[in-house]
């Protein structure tokens, strides 16, 4: 497990008596992405801080790739089993996203049934007090996505995109002091010493190209992050959970592979 719980949030909300009741009783295709390019790593990259990775040339994100990264297959909060009474209904939204935030969930393998250590977080999450899965997007080691924060109603036949009706990004609670603005996409297991699988690996990239492009985020830069008390932290648009916080999430094998992924989502944007 991580040195501190991987789910942070900024304001924990009290649970309702009804909430509590109902926890009491409470007990597939990967999308294509760029191929993997050559692990290229530096002694900067196996810093618990990240320091900045640069290739060159790097292609750039922009408008017209805005439009052009498509969503990848995703497994609704209804398909793998959310029990939508037990969440708050206090919900957050942003303008705008600037970050996008790379964790493990620390949790052991559940015998192949990721489903359920998604709904073993759900519950243990709203458990300690906070509003909802933590994530945005949970990847498992054969390369599903799982929508993680409730946005809005599920629409049949419309892929779920962490928005509301007017294209504001729920606000998560996967990185305290960093939630807002910030989306946080979680590899399920521990990487504290294993690698994540490729289809894994194929995934995340598919899923932050997707927000990238969305947000018109450049995958291989990094810019300031405002704080609530007005200062500022200039931190990779990529970022590892690591980087902002005092724990060993998402792991040194999944730090070592974030010049990969910045190389392969910026491949995959500009594309």
């Amino acid at each position: 497990m991580p040195d501190e719980p991987v789910y942070s949030d900024d304001e924990p909300r009290t649970m309702t008596r009804r909430a509590l009741m109902r926890l009491g009783v409470a007990g597939s295709a990967i999308v294509a992405a760029s191929a993997l390019v050559t692990r290229a790593l530096s002694a900067e990259s196996r810093s618990p801080f990240d320091a900045p990775f640069r290739f060159e040339p790097i292609p750039r994100a922009g408008s017209r790739a805005r439009a052009g990264v498509a969503a990848p297959n995703i497994v609704e909060r209804a398909r793998w089993g959310a029990d939508e009474g037990i969440r708050s209904r206090d919900i957050d939204f942003d303008e705008t996203v600037e970050k996008i935030v790379v964790h493990h969930t620390g949790t052991p393998e559940p015998d192949g049934n990721w489903a359920a250590a998604v709904r073993d977080i759900y519950r243990s999450t709203v458990r300690r007090g906070y509003r909802d899965v933590p994530y945005h997007w949970l990847i498992d080691p054969d390369g599903l996505v799982y929508e993680g924060r409730w946005a809005r109603p599920d629409r049949a036949g419309v892929t779920p995109t962490g928005e509301d009706a007017r294209g504001r990004s729920v606000r998560g609670g996967h990185a305290k002091g960093h939630n807002a603005r910030s989306i946080g996409v979680a590899l399920l297991g521990n990487f504290t010493d294993a690698a994540p699988s490729d289809a894994a690996f194929v995934s995340l990239v598919a899923v932050v190209a997707w927000k990238c492009a969305r947000w018109d985020i450049d995958p291989a830069g990094e810019s300031p992050y405002a704080m609530r008390d007005g200062s500022t932290q200039v931190i990779p648009n990529i970022c590892p959970h690591r980087r902002i916080r005092a724990t060993a999430c998402p792991g040194g094998p999944v730090v070592d592979l974030l010049p990969e992924l910045r190389f392969a989502v910026a491949q995959r944007v500009a594309a």
